[in-house]
């Protein structure tokens, strides 16, 4: 990940570097371990994003830098709902984190929550 501002990153086909052009639309999926309800020590994850620590946090730092870099016009970044949790010091949710970054990059931002159920999964996953 640590080559995305650079246009490029690890291929899980090929299973080496390979160039990520630049893009009308991005999207985008950060780890979203650190975050998952099944995590049992997801609270100490809160704020991730911001400090750029755990899985989360680490991918959308270079999620960011790819974007800052390439300027693609739309952006759609899909995650847990759990992105939203506030820290217990007060500090911005991951999802605030990530929405003020977009809106200093010029995006205008929007989240949703969805449930796959609605979409034809055989899951219930709230994203």
């Amino acid at each position: 990940m640590e080559h995305m501002r650079e246009g490029s990153a690890q291929c899980i086909v090929e299973e080496s570097l390979c160039s990520i052009p630049d893009a009308d639309l991005a999207v985008f999926g950060i780890i979203c371990k650190d975050k998952s309800p099944l995590n049992k020590n997801r609270a100490k994850f809160k704020g991730t994003c911001q400090r750029g620590d755990g899985l989360t946090g680490t991918t959308w730092v270079h999620v960011e830098n790819y974007l800052r870099a390439h300027r693609a016009p739309l952006v759609l970044i899909e995650n847990v709902k759990q992105l939203m949790e506030v820290p217990s010091d007060g500090k911005l949710s991951d999802l605030q984190h990530i929405h003020s970054a977009l809106r200093d990059l010029g995006h205008s931002v929007s989240h949703a929550v969805v449930e796959a159920l609605d979409h034809g999964s055989l899951t219930k996953r709230e994203r």
